[in-house]
């Protein structure tokens, strides 16, 4: 079953819209190269910023997205 978590950015790449992401609780899990939906403006996805990502129950980053940034 899919899942929304709170994740914190660590990394964004704007060429290729996708971010690393640190999941909220669980500072040893990084997240590579998870696709991030591209209504969000780059502006809100800098490194430490907090989003909400909707993960895979596979665990896969390609099979992820992150779905709004968080104040």
């Amino acid at each position: 079953m899919t899942s929304i978590h709170r994740a914190t950015i660590r990394n964004f790449d704007p060429a290729t819209y996708r971010a690393d992401l640190e999941l909220t609780g669980a500072p040893t899990a990084l997240l590579t190269s998870v696709p991030v939906a591209t209504n969000l403006p780059a502006a809100l996805l800098t490194a430490g910023s907090h989003v909400l990502v909707l993960l895979s129950p596979l665990g896969n980053p390609n099979e992820c997205v992150v779905l709004a940034g968080l104040p």
